[in-house]
This record gives structure tokens, C-alpha cells and sequence, in this order.
């Protein structure tokens, strides 16, 4: 888990980030804003 305390993700287009996450992950992962940026959660699997 990650917190960035920067401006977000700005509601982007997914790109090449999101694709490894999801790779890597098996699809375990979740973008979340915050009052002030955005918390980054990832599950990789053993």
C-alpha cells in the first residue's frame, strides 16, 4: 500500500502502469483517491 499526497490520478487514461499492475497482480489491485492524492493498494500473488 502507497500513499501519495500529490494531486491524483486525475481520472487519466489507463495506460501501460495500470497493465503491468494488472498483470502482476492477477487483477488484485485498486486506485483509491484521497482527500489530498491517492492510495495505491497491490496484492502479488506468491
Amino acid at each position: 500500500m502507497v500513499d501519495d499526497g500529490g494531486r491524483g490520478s486525475g481520472g487519466g487514461v489507463p495506460g501501460i502502469g495500470t497493465a503491468f499492475l494488472q498483470q502482476a497482480s492477477a487483477g488484485q489491485w485498486s486506485l483509491t483517491p484521497l482527500s489530498q492524492g491517492s492510495r495505491l493498494e497491490v496484492l502479488v500473488p506468491a
